[in-house]
């Protein structure tokens, strides 16, 4: 396309931004784009059979001559089935052959291939590498004080006859496989911060410990064969929370659930599938459960207890909301603030 009126310099052309191409029957000064250039060259204008071609792609080229396009109404009858007009068939065709061959390596080899997934499956979503955690775990050995404390705290906890829709039916807990002893630092600093508001808040205390401090259980998600590090799957709540050293990953609307028994905690968290109790008393038991409990500690300070669903933020005054569980049948703890949780073990169970 003509940049410039005839005439037009090679420094008048370069000025404008446009390339300078003297080409007979096409403007000396043109427009950059990115097509075929077919160079002619001829010996002499009255001898085509001395004429040569040569065709390459380039990002800055010559138009081609008004005169020399193949099909064109205008052209001379006699270049039409000459040697000038097969060259540049030749040199069409060539750049043809060259985009499809480009088009093909770039769908086989470059395009990004999308692994097909079941819709019944439950999607993995990896984590950015390892963040910085200064959580500590420990493994405790069976037999040893730790181990026998957390395991005879989760039996005792664990009485499935308090459900009014079990029927009385005493399902026996599940087998305990490990159990991590968890020291959660540095959350453990703003934990014992909120523990010393709480307990310099006016009016009547609540429990025996500093912030109505409650041992308490958490049921979460667990997607790998946890081994003492957290794995790189960011939906597995379970090394989530070892990562972070608290429970905030677990959220859902602000909430944080906990239970006051361990067969409460047991039915939270569980693999997709898989129906809660009491509505199903196999599933949440099974060794396929795809979850594990935390043991915590929490700080209730002054709770909000009610005898039907409530949602919503809690009174004025108030820390926690607790379900009375002689009215609803129901064991369920609820905070809103991270803070106010510190996780102390971590228990596991057969797969």
């Amino acid at each position: 396309v003509d940049c410039g009126a005839t005439g037009i310099t090679p420094t008048e052309c370069a000025s404008k931004g446009c390339c300078y191409h003297p080409t007979t029957g096409a403007p000396f000064c043109f427009y950059k784009s990115a097509v075929v250039t077919v160079s002619l060259r001829t010996s002499s204008s009255a001898a085509p059979a001395a004429t040569s071609w040569h065709a390459t792609l380039q990002p800055t080229v010559a138009p081609l001559p008004r005169d020399a396009v193949l099909g064109s109404k205008g052209s001379d009858s006699k270049n039409q089935g000459g040697p000038q007009g097969g060259t540049l068939a030749i040199a069409s065709l060539t750049a043809i052959a060259a985009t499809a061959i480009f088009c093909m390596a770039y769908v086989l080899c470059f395009r990004p291939k999308f692994r097909e997934t079941n819709d019944n499956e439950e999607q993995t979503e990896p984590l950015y590498n390892h963040v910085p955690y200064h959580t500590r775990l420990q493994l405790a050995e069976p037999g040893s004080e730790v181990h026998q404390e957390y395991h005879r705290l989760f039996v005792q906890k664990w009485n499935t006859k308090q459900w009014p829709t079990s029927g009385g039916r005493a399902v026996p807990p599940p087998r305990i496989s490990a159990i991590y002893e968890i020291d959660a630092e540095p959350h453990l600093a703003v934990y014992k911060a909120k523990q010393r508001e709480l307990d310099a808040l006016p009016g009547p205390k609540h429990g025996s410990f500093p912030g109505n401090e409650k041992n308490r259980f958490h049921g979460a998600r667990l997607k790998c064969m946890f081994h003492g590090v957290p794995c790189r799957d960011a939906t597995c709540s379970v090394c989530r929370i070892v990562e972070q050293g608290h429970f905030g990953n677990d959220s859902v609307m602000g909430e944080i659930r906990f239970a006051a028994t361990s067969h409460a905690a047991k039915g939270l968290g569980l693999a997709p599938g898989k129906e809660p109790p009491p509505r199903n008393l196999q599933h949440f038991v099974a060794d396929d459960a795809g979850n594990a409990v935390f043991v915590a500690g929490v700080l209730l300070g002054t709770p909000q207890v009610v005898a039907a669903p409530t949602r919503g933020r809690l009174p004025h005054g108030t820390h926690s909301r607790i379900a009375d569980q002689n009215v609803t049948g129901v064991d369920e703890i609820i905070i809103f603030d991270e803070a106010q949780a510190i996780p102390k073990a971590l228990i596991l169970f057969s797969t």
